[in-house]
C-alpha cells in the first residue's frame, strides 16, 4: 500500500541512498510505501517497543489518544512559542528563531507534530496494532487536515524543524536526536533528486530559503561534509535494496561460501519484483507471515526469497541454492521452500518443480505446471505446529509465532476444542486462499 502523503514523515527516513540521483521507484518504495521496507517479525517488535516506550501506543484506542494530544500540541513545553521567541535575550539566538519562524507561516511548530502522526500511524500499522481499515480511517482524516494546513513543502518542513529544535526531549535508543533530524531535513533539501516534488497535494516544492537558512545554522563542517556526499555514486539504473543487491545482503555473503556472483544480478531486480507482487505483499498484507517464518529461528526459514523480505538468512540461502538449477533460470526462480537437509520445492513463473531421489547423484527435477498444483495449509494451535503442504508432502513446517496474532501458549490452553478449531480453520482458511492465489498473481505480473 503506497500513499503520496506517506512523505510526510519521511524526516524520519532518510537513507544515504537519497544523497545520489534515485528514481520514482525507489521514492515510492523508501517514501511512499505505508509499512516502511525491512519492516518483518524481527524488526517488528522493536518498532512496537518504540511506539509504546515513546507514546505509550499498543492499540487503536491508544493510537488514537496520542494523535489526538499532538494535533492539540499537548506535547509542547511551550504552550506560545510567540512569547517564546519574544522573550529570547540573545539577539543572535532571537533573530535565529525570527528567521525559522518566518518560513513557517503561522503554523509554528506544528509541522513536527504533524510529522509525527503520520509516522506513528505508518508504524501502527506497519506492526499490526491496527487494522487496515482503522489505519484508512485515521490516515485520510490527517492527511486530509494536513494537505489544508500548509501552503509549501517548505513551510511545512521549516515547521518540522523548528519544533524540533524546541521539543526539549533528550535522544535515546527510541528517541531522535535533534541533530540527526535537521542534519536529514537538510541532506533532503540539497540532495540531487527533489523527492518531495513527488507529492502534488503542494505544489511548491522549492527548499531554495530553508536550505540557505540551515546552511547558516549547522556547524561548517558538517555542511561541507553532507554537500562532499553528493551523487558520489552513479547507480546507472541500478539501485541497492531495490535494483540491484543491498549492501547489508552483499555483507552477509561476507565469511560464507556464497559467492556474490552466484547472485543473478541481471535477473535480481525482476526476481525481487516477482517475489514481492505474488509471494511476500499479500503474505504480509494478509497477516500470514506468522504461519511460514520463524521469528527466533532464522536460520531455520524455510521460505528462501531474492530478497531479505523473510530475513538476511532467507535471501543469502536462496542465491546459495540458485546457480544448481541453471536450466530454472530463464523461467524466472522467485521462491524456494527449504527442508532440513535440502530443497522441498521451487517455484517458478511458469511451474512449480519437487525433487525424485535417485540412487546415485543429484535428485532429478520434477516439473508440475501451475495449473496442476495443489497447495494447501494446516494448522495445530494445541502442538504449535504450521505447515504448508505440496499434495500431501510437507514442504514447511514451523512453529506459528502466537504473538503476531496477540495469543501465546497460555491463551491457546485456555480455549476449549471448539474454539480452539475455529480459530485454526478460520487461519487455515486464510492462507489457503493466499496459496491458491499464486498462479493468478504471476499471470498479473506477467501482464503488467
Amino acid at each position: 500500500m503506497q500513499s503520496e502523503y506517506v512523505l510526510l514523515c519521511s524526516p524520519y527516513r532518510y537513507s544515504s541512498v537519497f544523497a545520489n540521483s534515485v528514481n520514482r521507484q525507489f521514492i515510492e518504495k523508501e517514501l511512499m510505501s505505508v509499512v516502511m521496507p525491512g519492516v518483518n517479525m524481527m524488526t517488528r517488535g522493536l518498532l512496537r517497543t518504540m511506539l509504546e516506550t515513546n507514546y505509550g501506543i499498543t492499540d487503536y484506542s491508544s493510537l488514537k489518544e496520542e494523535i489526538d494530544k499532538l494535533e492539540d500540541g499537548r506535547y509542547h513545553a511551550l504552550e506560545d512559542v510567540s512569547s517564546f521567541i519574544d522573550g529570547i535575550a540573545t539577539p543572535d539566538v532571537k533573530d535565529f528563531y525570527l528567521s525559522l519562524n518566518s518560513l513557517t507561516g503561522s503554523q509554528l511548530i506544528k509541522g513536527f507534530d504533524d510529522c509525527r502522526i503520520i509516522d506513528v500511524l505508518t508504524k501502527s500499522y506497519a506492526t499490526r496494532l491496527i487494522t487496515k481499515e482503522e489505519f484508512e480511517e485515521l490516515f485520510t482524516k490527517q492527511t486530509e487536515r494536513i494537505k489544508n494546513s500548509y501552503q509549501t513543502w517548505e513551510q511545512y518542513l521549516a515547521s518540522c524543524v523548528m519544533g524540533k529544535l524546541l521539543q526539549y526531549v533528550p535522544s535515546s535508543e527510541t528517541i531522535t536526536s535533534v541533530e540527526e533530524y535537521v542534519v536529514d531535513v537538510y541532506s533532503f533539501c540539497i540532495a540531487p533528486t527533489n523527492v518531495f516534488s513527488y507529492g502534488t497535494f503542494w505544489a511548491n516544492h522549492e527548499l531554495a530559503n530553508l536550505t540557505a537558512f540551515l546552511e547558516n545554522f549547522l556547524p561548517e563542517e558538517i555542511v561541507k561534509e553532507l554537500k562532499s556526499r553528493q551523487d558520489r555514486v552513479d547507480y546507472k539504473g541500478e539501485i541497492p535494496g531495490l535494483t540491484a543487491p543491498s549492501n547489508d545482503l552483499l555483507a552477509s555473503l561476507e565469511g560464507t561460501s556464497i559467492d556474490p556472483t552466484f547472485i543473478d544480478y541481471e535477473r535480481y531486480q525482476y526476481l525481487s519484483e516477482l517475489a514481492d507482487y505474488v509471494f511476500w505483499t499479500p503474505l504480509i498484507e494478509n497477516n500470514l507471515e506468522w504461519m511460514i517464518a520463524e521469528k527466533n529461528l532464522q536460520e531455520q526459514d524455510t521460505i528462501l526469497l531474492p530478497k531479505e523480505y523473510a530475513s538476511l538468512y532467507s535471501a543469502r540461502v536462496f542465491w546459495y541454492h540458485y546457480p544448481s538449477y541453471k536450466e530454472l533460470h530463464e523461467e524466472h526462480i522467485f521462491a524456494m521452500f527449504e527442508g532440513t537437509l535440502s530443497l522441498n520445492l521451487i517455484f517458478t513463473e511458469e511451474a512449480v518443480y519437487t525433487f525424485k531421489k535417485k540412487l546415485f547423484g543429484k535428485p532429478a527435477l520434477v516439473r508440475i505446471p501451475w495449473e496442476q498444483v495443489e497447495l494447501s495449509s494446516s494448522l495445530n494451535l494445541w502442538m504449535e505446529e504450521s505447515k504448508i503442504h505440496f499434495g500431501k508432502k510437507t514442504i514447511s513446517n514451523v512453529s506459528p509465532v502466537l504473538s503476531e496474532i496477540g495469543l501465546n501458549s497460555k491463551a491457546i490452553d485456555d480455549l476449549d476444542s471448539q474454539e480452539r478449531k475455529a480459530l485454526e480453520n478460520e487461519w487455515q482458511q486464510k492462507m489457503n486462499q493466499f496459496l491458491e492465489g499464486i498462479p493468478q498473481r504471476i499471470r498479473e505480473f506477467k501482464g503488467k
